[in-house]
């Protein structure tokens, strides 16, 4: 669930800075040949406890680079392609213990090493793996394409074929929709300082349903120096596909999420942008670890935070 991530949250926005009525008006901005490099970094902790069980801690740091370039833009839309440079992962599992891993390092100990740990190796597969899209003015993703490769790559040795939630959601036209709905949290009109706006962004878990976000974005003030500040908050929840409610043994007791976008009004896209989710769920012990269900067969307990950052490097 956490994975959502979104693999790459956004990157743009622009304008005509402050428009007709004191409104600010934002709109995406792609010159052809701009080439910027962003750094994404996302952390997360996991506390598991089953019964009466002692809960287990699993915590992540993970940090992606990629170059972003508009390979050609028109009066309609542009054509923007984003290539992984740098996977750095830092993990400690209570069962596996602490890895870490720095593709820019990996024909070094112990990087070397590490390249092949299950933690890891999906991750290091990303490095030169390349997406593009196809993008109009005002932020509708017309084609995309790279999801399908990426995915792939990512899990080559493993056989998904009993695991129809993984092989469901590698692209196609759900991977464009992931990619448009990344940037909703831009108005696509003129709002006014301390306005707010409603945006609902929808991510496929394959047949087992939906991750359904509902968040409420507030321009904060008037923008100083050439950039906006957006403060975004809202909730997160699972819709189950037909047949399948209540028949899973999963229960979502909260999801909320906040974070903040700062946009280069100027340059047309995110300087800035960080991210806090939290989940607190239950699931039946045994659907998860049927060996388990004579000896212990209560409920999973399962809160997780996840914070994610994007930040331009140039």
């Amino acid at each position: 669930m956490f994975l959502v991530l979104s693999i790459f949250l956004t990157s743009l926005l622009a304008g005509d800075a402050l428009a007709q009525r004191g409104g600010v008006d934002m709109r995406w901005r792609w010159p052809e040949g701009r080439e910027t490099r962003f750094e994404m970094v996302e952390e997360m902790t996991q506390e598991m406890g089953v019964g009466t069980r002692d809960a287990k801690t699993r915590r992540w740091n993970r940090r992606i680079e990629f170059t972003e370039r508009v390979v050609r833009s028109d009066e309609e839309e542009s054509f923007v392609e984003r290539t992984i440079t740098r996977v750095v992962i830092d993990a400690d599992d209570p069962e596996e213990g602490r890895v870490q891993y720095d593709s820019d390092q990996r024909t070094r100990s112990p990087h070397r090493e590490a390249e092949s740990h299950r933690l890891v190796r999906p991750f290091a597969r990303m490095v030169g793996q390349k997406v593009s899209f196809a993008i109009t003015h005002d932020g509708t993703v017309t084609d995309a394409r790279g999801g399908d490769d990426l995915f792939n790559a990512m899990f080559a040795e493993l056989d998904i074929s009993g695991m129809p939630g993984l092989s469901a959601g590698a692209g196609g036209g759900d991977y464009r929709s992931q990619i448009e709905q990344s940037f909703r949290v831009i108005p696509r009109q003129s709002v006014t300082p301390g306005s707010s706006w409603d945006a609902r962004v929808e991510h496929s878990i394959g047949p087992i349903g939906r991750i359904v976000e509902e968040t409420r974005h507030t321009l904060r003030g008037r923008p100083a120096g050439g950039r906006a500040r957006i403060n975004s908050e809202g909730r997160m929840s699972i819709r189950l596909a037909g047949g399948l409610d209540g028949a899973m043994g999963i229960r979502i007791n909260d999801a909320t999420h906040s974070g903040e976008t700062v946009f280069d009004l100027e340059a047309g896209q995110i300087v800035e942008q960080k991210s806090t989710i939290d989940w607190s769920f239950t699931v039946d012990g045994v659907l998860l670890d049927p060996s388990r269900a004579l000896e212990d067969p209560g409920e999973q307990r399962v809160n997780i935070r996840q914070s994610a950052s994007l930040r331009r490097m140039r």
